[in-house]
């Protein structure tokens, strides 16, 4: 049996999250969900190596997802990353064109479970 993918997700709206991992297989996708970013930041920072991919919302209160990939990068530059967003801004349009990130993604909301298993395939 295949280790399963190790999911970091972020999304201030903990409805979403748990609605996500209740649809994912646990045998394929082990799921770990925080709906506060600075207490997000902080974990996933320290804790890079357990997780295979980060997946975070972009509108969020204190921090924006951007920020957080920006943290991240600095630390890990192939470190695969997700930005999920329903919203977009002239802020965000410009820093999708600046974005020369690899492992990157972008994640548009409202999106399926199939969906959202598909880009985390592509961006691992």
């Amino acid at each position: 049996m295949a280790t399963p993918i190790r999911i970091y997700f972020l999304d201030d709206e903990e409805k979403i999250s748990e609605l996500l991992k209740d649809s994912l297989d646990s045998s394929r996708y082990a799921l770990t969900i925080n709906s506060n970013p600075v207490e997000a930041q902080e974990m996933i920072l320290q804790r890079l190596d357990d997780f295979d991919v980060f997946v975070t919302d972009h509108m969020m209160p204190q921090i924006l997802g951007t920020e957080l990939i920006e943290k991240i990068k600095e630390v890990r530059p192939l470190f695969p990353v997700v930005l999920a967003t329903g919203h977009t801004s002239r802020e965000l349009e410009r820093y999708l064109e600046k974005c020369q990130y690899q492992k990157f993604a972008l994640l548009t909301k409202p999106y399926r479970k199939e969906h959202f298993i598909e880009t985390i395939k592509r961006v691992i």
